[in-house]
């Protein structure tokens, strides 16, 4: 008979002992725990102005900033990073930035959106270069000409209404 100091558990009464203590242990916190999924996403800390709100737009839509310039006349200049592959995404990324910015109250002072996506490109010597790929202007005014409905839209319809209420330019020497 053992002693009540000396107890001779074997292996498996303790991974018994074990499983029902993490059995126990999930349900305490199944228990006790509170939905939180009513909290509305924020960003840690609060916008101060119309740019910081186009800038998020723009990370959240998948651009790489290489440069953001905000001009006191409402003119917004991005120039960003692509990779060689994605940039057929060019346009979906503009969409959806486009979408947002113009559609944003807090980015009303953003009159007209410049972007220009930058990629690494192969010189005639043999070296890579980091350089423009297209360009894309567009104002507000135009920006409300353009059917923004679409989550994800045909491009080719957005690229055409681009042409018509903006403007839009590819470096034919560097577009695949």
């Amino acid at each position: 008979m053992a002693s009540l100091g000396n107890f001779d558990i074997k292996i498996w009464q303790r991974a018994v002992v074990f499983g029902v203590l993490c059995i126990a242990a999930v349900f305490y916190l199944a228990s006790t725990a509170s939905d939180e999924t009513h909290l509305e996403k924020s960003p840690l800390r609060a916008l101060v102005n119309d740019y910081e709100a186009a800038y998020l737009h723009a990370i959240t839509s998948g651009f790489r900033i290489l440069g953001f310039k905000p001009e006191e006349d409402g003119v917004l200049t991005i120039q960003s990073k692509a990779v060689y592959p994605a940039r057929a995404a060019f346009l979906l990324k503009a969409y959806t930035f486009l979408k947002k910015v113009y559609a944003d109250p807090r980015c009303d002072r953003v009159r007209t959106i410049k972007l220009y996506p930058y990629a690494y490109f192969d010189r005639e010597d043999g070296t890579q270069g980091l350089g423009p790929f297209a360009g894309l202007v567009l104002t507000r005014s135009g920006a409300e000409e353009i059917d923004w409905s679409e989550e994800f839209p045909d491009l080719s319809p957005f690229k055409q209404a681009l042409l018509k209420h903006g403007t839009l330019q590819f470096d034919r020497a560097s577009v695949p």
